[in-house]
């Protein structure tokens, strides 16, 4: 049950951390720098994301599989 939310817990400093190295420090033009907030903004956008299928698998899960089996 809890696997998803380890995964999301251990990766998003890490897609943090990679697109931060990637997209600002690949190239010091100030053009790619101005990226960084598109960048930033994908990233939550990819988090919440992950965040909403563990909801999902969350809700599957602990609410509907007992329901289904009783």
């Amino acid at each position: 049950m809890f696997y998803p939310l380890i995964w999301i817990a251990l990766h998003t400093p890490v897609l943090l951390f990679l697109g931060y190295k990637w997209f600002w420090l690949k190239d010091e033009r100030a053009e790619l720098r101005s990226r960084w907030p598109e960048v930033m903004q994908l990233l939550i956008r990819i988090n919440i994301g992950f965040g909403l299928i563990v909801l999902a698998d969350l809700l599957i899960t602990e609410i509907l599989t007992p329901i289904l089996l009783a």
